[in-house]
């Protein structure tokens, strides 16, 4: 029995929208291998219905081969105890957590945080991560960095103290699989702002577990950091609803009771 798995939106609109002619014509080469052999396996398991719906429509193959099976993490290590907290002078205090890859939405985050500076509010972005666009974002994002708006704190092991610390996550990608570091705020009880992509709405509810913005749109993205900063109550309130939607779906203990079934079936 082979089992694949999907672990991203490899060939979304977006992505290839980003990817040069000959990015383009290498990607779609892939996806045509993809397709090709995707035959071959019995099974797929997924880590969002959003992207089981994206690859087997671009592969060519049946839901009825695909479960999807989100990805967990443990809920203690993340729960969130104020007197753990650090304490800050540098105002509000937002945090991203990822690759330094430009579609993560780093351009968008930079350039409203910028604006945010220009209305002479008192925040402070910290940008948790590495990656191959490293050189580009960081010069980027210089001036910001010079004046203490922006910090980057490059590969992190204490990403749960990270978010015990800051007030508000942020979370900009033109496209995901799933979202880890989403989840993670989540279990963190984090007020959160992501972008409005499918795969991200399929986590969080506008207004209700976080703010979403329109994709690629710096203006809107610092409408909901202002928002966050002006509504503190009422953003607390989203981070408790995302916590308890994370609690039930995203505990790594049902995630392994999830993937036991999924094997004992099939082998069964």
């Amino acid at each position: 029995i082979l089992v694949g798995a999907f672990v991203n939106d490899s060939y979304s609109k977006e992505r290839y929208d980003a990817l040069s002619l000959m990015g383009k014509l290498k990607l779609y080469a892939y996806q045509l291998t993809d397709r090709t052999t995707a035959g071959r396996s019995n099974y797929f398991t997924s880590v969002s219905n959003t992207i089981t719906a994206s690859n087997c429509k671009k592969l060519g193959i049946p839901l009825s081969k695909v479960i999807t099976i989100y990805r967990g993490r443990t809920v203690t290590i993340f729960q969130s105890d104020k007197s753990l907290q650090v304490p800050h002078q540098k105002g509000y205090r937002f945090l991203t957590v990822g690759r330094l890859l430009k579609r993560k939405g780093y351009i968008e985050l930079i350039d409203a945080a910028r604006m945010l500076k220009e209305k002479q509010q008192n925040f402070h972005l910290q940008i948790a991560g590495d990656g191959a666009d490293a050189d580009f974002i960081h010069s980027y994002a210089a001036a910001l960095v010079q004046d203490g708006t922006i910090e980057f704190l490059g590969t992190r092991i204490d990403v749960p103290q990270l978010l015990r610390d800051c007030d508000c996550f942020i979370m900009a990608s033109h496209y995901e699989g799933q979202g880890g570091a989403l989840v993670e705020a989540m279990l963190s009880s984090k007020p959160i702002i992501a972008s409005d992509i499918p795969v991200f709405r399929e986590q969080v509810v506008h207004t209700i577990s976080a703010r979403l913005f329109e994709l690629k749109n710096a203006k809107a993205l610092c409408t909901q950091m202002e928002w966050m900063m002006e509504n503190k109550e009422a953003a607390l309130k989203l981070g408790i609803a995302a916590h308890q939607v994370a609690v039930e779906r995203f505990d790594i203990q049902k995630i392994a009771v999830a993937y036991e079934e999924f094997y004992t079936t099939i082998l069964k």
